[in-house]
């Protein structure tokens, strides 16, 4: 505008100094003052040279058109849309909507004698080549104030449209891009008010970004919505990074979802910060888990189940052993009362010592086989003593060893290793490992399986391994798949290691093959009570 304005300036400056050069010859004729003529003269025309050269090499339009809307003045730039001196303004070379509407606005102008101003697309005749324009028209007046003619100045503003359509044409693109994301997506100001949502979000609150826009939580949500929304995004804002919560949240349509938000804050250079925030839609993922989860309990219960299965047929031998000596004591001490009346008290010490020895492993037995029996997945974490864990389990199902001639190699340190976990769950993964190693020796003679306890880097470690050929390499990482098995048809449920492996995990600890100690040597390893409780107190 203000450019204009100094094109006006110029243009009626040019108009009056021509005149007044006109006035001032014919005075320097009258009076014959050539000196002080001369030097004003020089003067006036340098002005007026340097203001033509201003005019004329300018990139914006500048015409004068006198009453017959005839071209008195035009410069360069003017001239090339064929807008030439003593030519009609409207024989310039380009479409016709522009003449026709610059004619309309000349026109008006010379009518009325007001100024006017626009912006106009000009489009040559003769190619596609377009350009836009600022334009300002206003009128030039006589002495007499009369309107004699009209001057248009154009400022050339296509880089600055041009600009603008890029940018409308990125935000377009953005807005789609934005918009085709599944996730919901906002943003809001320091103020907590909103500046933007895609459309998954607008449709998952049930409102537009317009009846978003310069909003806050509570004016759009329930109060208690609007708390926890509020709280989550302070919670970005004063973490100072991006921040990842799980969140449950049923809105004003009645629609409930789980999702796993990212909120993020972003400065920009002005200062103004904003909040991000990217709802994941986790509902139906949390629904497959809680399947999955289902899934795991029941194959851990048809493992426990297929376990005690195996394990089934000896557990009767086992009881049965320790109960014939019983029955048979019991028979002998009723043979001597009634041949001899009495029995002596060592004999009668010695006789209850063994029918308490048989009785209490009979106990043991029980007892095993209520743990491995049961479903343990939630009792309580507590203090478990392994080396009791390992001869608790393998009391009914040590007669299966000696009945297909397999030693059993213990290897207990001389202290206690305590670690933290199910009593039930622990007895249940060493079973299956002790029931593996068993399998693995059917038909070797002088076969042995090896049980170890050690303590390492704040972890209690069991490790069972055999005398057998081991696991081959092409099977390895198969080993701990579910449904995975190499025994015969009807002899195992390929679900044994798998469940071992998911119960070592749940006790934040490891199921590995350990092959630097043998081929087959299966470590359990499960973190020390007393790490744990240093965690804890920490």
């Amino acid at each position: 505008m203000i450019y204009a304005l100094l094109l006006l300036t110029v243009a009626v400056l040019s108009f009056f100094l021509q005149r007044q050069i006109k006035k001032t010859k014919h005075v320097y004729n009258q009076f014959k003052l050539s000196s002080d003529m001369n030097i004003l003269t020089s003067v006036e025309n340098q002005k007026l040279s340097v203001f033509q050269k201003v005019i004329q090499n300018s990139p914006d339009l500048f015409i004068i058109v006198d009453q017959s809307l005839q071209v008195v003045t035009a410069n360069t730039a003017a001239s090339e849309y064929g807008w030439t001196s003593s030519h009609l303004f409207s024989d310039a070379e380009v479409a016709d909507t522009c003449k026709l509407h610059f004619d309309s606005e000349i026109k008006n102008v010379l009518k009325t004698g007001s100024t006017t101003d626009g912006e106009i697309r000009l489009v040559k005749t003769t190619n596609d080549e377009w350009k836009f324009y600022m334009y300002h028209i206003f009128p030039i007046r006589d002495e007499s104030d009369t309107v004699i003619g009209a001057t248009l100045t154009a400022i050339d503003i296509t880089a600055q449209r041009s600009a603008e359509i890029k940018l409308h044409q990125q935000s377009e693109f953005i807005q789609g891009v934005m918009d085709a994301i599944p996730d919901p997506i906002y943003v809001k100001s320091s103020e907590y008010k909103w500046i933007y949502s895609n459309q998954a979000f607008s449709k998952l609150v049930g409102k537009s970004l317009n009846e978003l826009t310069s909003k806050n939580d509570f004016e759009i949500f329930d109060h208690q919505v609007a708390q926890l929304i509020r709280a989550y995004d302070e919670e970005a804002v004063n973490a100072g990074h991006p921040i990842e919560i799980e969140e449950s949240l049923k809105f004003n349509n009645n629609q409930t979802m789980t999702s796993l938000s990212k909120r993020t804050t972003f400065k920009f250079q002005d200062g103004r910060q904003v909040i991000v925030a990217i709802l994941r839609d986790i509902s139906q993922r949390k629904q497959l888990e809680s399947e999955l989860q289902t899934s795991r309990a029941r194959q851990t219960e048809a493992a426990r189940l297929a376990t005690l299965g195996e394990t089934a047929g000896g557990i009767a031998h086992e009881i049965n052993n320790p109960l014939n000596v019983i029955v048979g004591l019991a028979e002998l001490m009723k043979a001597t009362v009634e041949k001899k009346g009495s029995i002596e008290k060592e004999k009668l010490n010695d006789y209850c010592d063994r029918l308490v020895k048989y009785s209490m492993r009979i106990a043991k037995i029980i007892k095993g086989l209520r743990s491995i029996s049961r479903d343990a997945s939630r009792d309580p974490f507590a203090d478990v003593e392994l080396k009791t864990i390992i001869e608790e389990t393998i009391e009914f199902s040590h007669q299966q060893f000696i009945t297909r001639g397999i030693k059993l190699d213990f290897r207990f340190p001389m202290e206690p290793i305590v670690v933290y976990g199910r009593y039930a769950q622990v007895s249940q993964v060493v079973m299956n490992l002790i029931n593996n190693a068993r399998d693995a020796l059917d038909g070797l003679s002088e076969a042995t399986v090896f049980i170890e306890i050690l303590e390492q880097n704040s972890m209690g470690i069991i490790r069972v391994w055999d005398s057998g050929a081991g696991v081959s390499p092409e099977i390895e990482e198969k080993l701990m798949t579910p449904f995975f098995t190499t025994k015969p048809a009807g002899k195992g449920t390929g679900l044994g290691l798998s469940i071992s492996k998911s119960i070592a995990i749940e006790h934040k600890g490891h199921l590995i093959l350990n092959r630097n100690i043998s081929n087959s040597c299966f470590e359990l390893q499960i973190p020390l009570a007393e790490k744990i409780q240093q965690n804890s107190a920490a």
